[in-house]
C-alpha cells in the first residue's frame, strides 16, 4: 500500500522535471535572439527607411517589437544605460500605428502625461528626447524578464514619433 507522502513527492518530482526543461528552452530561446554585445559596449544604429536584415532584426530583437516598413528615421541604442536597455524611436504614419502596437507588451490603455516630467538624462543619446514633445501618451507592460515603455508624440498629425524603451530584467543567481 502506497502513502501519501511519497506519492506527493513523485508528483512534485515528476512536474519540476516537465517544467524545469521548458523554462531553460524558453530562457535560452531569449538570449539567443536577443544576440549578445560584448560587456560595457552600446550599439547605436540609425537608419532613415528600414531595410531587411541584419541591423533591422538585430533592433527588434532587442527591443522586442515589430518595425512596420512605412516607418522612417530609426534611431536605436542598445545598451545605452546598461547592457540590458534597448530604446529606438521612430516616426510612423498614424494610420500604421494599429500594427506597431500589436507587436508590444503594452497591455494598458495609453494615458496622456505631460512631456515636462520627462527627464532627460546626460546620457541619453541626442535624439531621445520625448520631453520635447507638445503631446504625449503612454503605455507599458511586460512580463517576466521583459518590461516595456512606449511613448507616442502626436504633436504632428502626419507623423507621430515612437519611443520605445524595453529593458531585460537582470537574471542573477542567489548568493548562497
Amino acid at each position: 500500500m502506497i502513502t501519501k507522502k511519497p506519492v506527493v513527492l513523485i508528483f512534485m518530482v515528476v512536474a519540476v522535471l516537465l517544467v524545469l526543461p521548458l523554462t531553460i528552452l524558453k530562457l535560452s530561446a531569449i538570449f539567443h535572439r536577443r544576440g549578445s554585445l560584448p560587456a560595457g559596449i552600446t550599439r547605436e544604429i540609425f537608419m532613415p527607411l528600414p531595410e531587411p536584415g541584419k541591423d533591422l532584426d538585430f533592433i527588434q530583437a532587442h527591443a522586442e517589437i515589430r518595425i512596420p516598413p512605412s516607418a522612417s528615421e530609426i534611431h536605436a541604442c542598445i545598451g545605452c544605460i546598461n547592457p540590458l536597455d534597448t530604446r529606438v524611436r521612430f516616426n510612423l504614419p498614424p494610420p500604421d500605428f494599429p500594427l506597431f502596437i500589436r507587436s508590444t507588451y503594452c497591455d494598458r490603455p495609453f494615458s496622456t502625461i505631460n512631456p515636462r516630467d520627462l527627464r532627460c538624462e546626460e546620457h541619453d543619446p541626442d535624439w531621445w528626447r520625448p520631453g520635447e514633445a507638445s503631446e504625449l501618451e503612454e503605455c507599458t507592460g511586460g512580463n517576466a524578464y521583459i518590461s516595456q515603455q512606449i511613448l507616442l508624440d502626436n504633436s504632428d498629425q502626419r507623423s507621430m514619433v515612437i519611443y520605445v524603451l524595453t529593458l531585460m530584467e537582470a537574471f542573477e543567481t542567489p548568493e548562497q
